[in-house]
């Protein structure tokens, strides 16, 4: 059998501990109700964390006389005996390590049981207790070998369930009952932790707040409103309403310091030979205090006690249309403890509107990126395209929105504009109106237009003077544009050359066919991405290199008056899906190629449906 050797032990440790926490600096971390302990090979140390960790006089139960026949039964008088010691701690029963605790530390009233610790450096662990109070515990080293356990006071939140560090300065704190928490911790500054030093009364003197929460945090907080979790200690203030926020604890005149000299030097973090800071679980280690200041906060609904159902509250000048698609609301009772809190849930999401400008006529709005205006931050948008009546207006995106009059500015600002996207990861903007498309660099350099009469290869079609475009889809590198006539084009982008040109390998499919008869004009066309690969997987089901450069993941789908719908795969124009009663309704659709049919386009299209029972728009989408 397989032995395991036994190289260290600790005994006499109290029978309520649960939970050990293995140090980063060496030894662990031993929690228990009353006790904090750290134990290691080289030392251990113990703090008493409140007034049940130490022995206290047993209360004797009165006597009385047994032939006194006013005298209290004796069994009335060993219950308020019992009562009354129900919270006193006999010697008999303390641990060992009792022995080795300073009383003084019992003020802070903390109870330990279901704890959660998480190290946010060597030596210090973030403490988040079962009421919501967060505070560290930092282990103090001197010569290697821990003197003292500093115990501080960091604020209060969600009860925590769960904890972890995620970097050197973040923190995730989970909440099974109230609102989970990305939290950063900073170091203070030691001018700052002797500031407040000054400022908080000693431990030893008074206790660790009034035994309530240090700070109340609503469960739904905003983080607006509660952005940080104080980690500093604050003067008492007396009065309805205020709490004492922290009392820090800290030893001093330590007789091992005045023997090995004391190992704490600041709480800036060291500097490595290059002058850059370490990360604390690098640098050596010191007791730090922390600051908390919330990031993020995750929702939490649960656990749910009770819900109903109302009606929004609307103003009473609303319509009955409104009323209607608000609906219905779920107001629910969830949390626990100081969690609880009322949630109201809505079936969509509810907007908080920041500002409101009357703008009539308007038509579309469009936001772009720009690289060659060298924004700040490129994550940012350059310009912004408002539709309004027959006209376009060009906005530039900076602190304001400024309109861009210039008479060079390149943007179509004479007609409607159909369609507007950035392409070649922001280098470019193509702008879509009703006579043509122009792509931009910038709002003063021109690089292509494109007249819509020059991408339809039909005679009698580019001396047309209603030649117009209807809709248009911008995907990646593909432009397709939905025209008055019932035709299509389609344009495609060289990313070597960063320009585009006009497909013609589906120009028999989008402008010929159309005009033969009424059925096949075009009534609805889209663009599919299949970033899944979903859709590729079924196309090249039939052995196809899918791999090959002439294989791509866009697909370009039209429906005809006749109601028939195609898929065709991009570039190659290959037709991979073919029905002729879109508008049936079917909850699936098959192919019909599949079910033995025909997919000649001609023979579906000579009679065009009504059009109220046309396909207008058309949205491929896959989740």
């Amino acid at each position: 059998a397989r032995r395991h050797t036994r190289v260290w032990s600790a005994t006499a440790l109290p029978c309520d501990c649960f939970a050990v926490s293995p140090a980063p600096a060496g030894g662990a971390l031993v929690l228990s109700t009353n006790y904090l302990m750290y134990y290691g090979q080289a030392s251990s140390y113990a703090v008493a964390v409140n007034k049940h960790a130490f022995s206290a006089a047993i209360i004797p139960m009165e006597r009385t006389d047994r032939n006194d026949t006013n005298a209290e039964p004796l069994s009335v008088s060993a219950a308020k005996a019992a009562r009354a010691n129900s919270r006193t701690v006999a010697p008999e029963v303390l641990p060992a390590i009792a022995s080795r605790c300073d009383p003084a530390t019992a003020a802070f009233n903390l109870e330990l049981d279901g704890a959660v610790v998480t190290w946010l450096d060597k030596g210090t662990a973030l403490l988040g207790l079962k009421t919501g109070r967060l505070v560290t515990a930092s282990l103090k080293f001197s010569a290697g070998v821990v003197r003292d356990i500093l115990i501080h006071g960091v604020g209060s939140g969600s009860v925590c369930s769960c904890g972890t560090r995620i970097s050197d300065d973040l923190l995730f704190l989970g909440s099974w009952s109230g609102d989970s928490l990305l939290v950063r911790y900073l170091p203070v500054l030691e001018d700052e932790a002797a500031e407040r030093d000054m400022m908080a009364p000693s431990a030893r003197d008074s206790k660790f707040g009034s035994g309530a929460d240090d700070v109340r945090m609503p469960k739904r907080q905003k983080l607006e409103a509660v952005s940080e979790i104080e980690g500093a200690a604050e003067e008492d203030v007396e009065g309805e309403g205020k709490e004492e926020a922290v009392v820090k604890v800290e030893d001093e005149n330590d007789d091992a310091d005045d023997l090995y000299g004391d190992a704490s030097v600041g709480d800036a973090s060291p500097k490595t030979p290059g002058g850059t800071s370490k990360s604390p679980f690098a640098s050596a280690t010191q007791p730090k205090r922390y600051n908390l200041k919330v990031l993020d906060s995750l929702m939490c609904l649960g656990p749910i006690r009770d819900l109903c159902v109302m009606e929004a509250s609307l103003a009473p000048e609303c319509t009955s249309e409104e009323r209607a698609r608000a609906g219905l609301q779920c107001v629910v009772a969830s949390g626990n403890g100081k969690g609880g809190a009322l949630t109201v849930l809505r079936r969509s999401m509810l907007p908080d509107l920041a500002t409101e400008v009357p703008i009539p006529g308007a038509s579309g709005v469009w936001t772009l990126h720009c690289a060659a205006v060298g924004v700040e931050d490129p994550s940012c948008h350059a310009y912004m395209l408002l539709g309004v009546e027959q006209e376009t207006k060009v906005f530039a995106c900076g602190e304001e929105l400024e309109e861009v009059t210039d008479e060079g500015c390149q943007f179509v600002t004479t007609g409607i504009t159909v369609a507007a996207a950035s392409v070649f990861d922001g280098r470019a903007i193509v702008q879509v109106h009703r006579t043509g498309v122009r792509i931009v660099e910038s709002a003063s350099v021109r690089l292509q237009d494109f007249r819509v009469c020059d991408l339809v290869s039909s005679e009698e079609n580019a001396s047309a003077t209603t030649l117009e475009v209807l809709s248009a889809e911008i995907n990646g590198t593909w432009i397709l544009l939905h025209l008055s006539t019932g035709q299509a084009a389609l344009l495609h982008a060289d990313k070597e050359t960063k320009t585009f040109s006009r497909f013609d390998a589906a120009a028999d499919s989008l402008q010929a066919q159309p005009l033969k008869t009424p059925g096949a004009a075009i009534t609805a066309c889209a663009l599919y991405i299949d970033s899944g690969g979903w859709m590729c997987n079924v196309v090249f089901a039939n052995g196809e290199d899918q791999t090959s450069p002439d294989t791509g993941s866009a697909f370009c789908v039209i429906v005809r008056a006749s109601g028939m719908m195609e898929i065709f795969a991009l570039p190659l124009w290959d037709q991979v899906f073919f029905n002729s009663s879109l508008t049936q309704g079917y909850r699936v659709m098959v192919p019909e190629s599949s079910l033995g049919g025909g997919t000649d386009v001609e023979a579906h299209v000579v009679e065009a449906l009504d059009a109220d029972d046309q396909v207008t728009e058309l949205l491929l989408s896959s989740f």
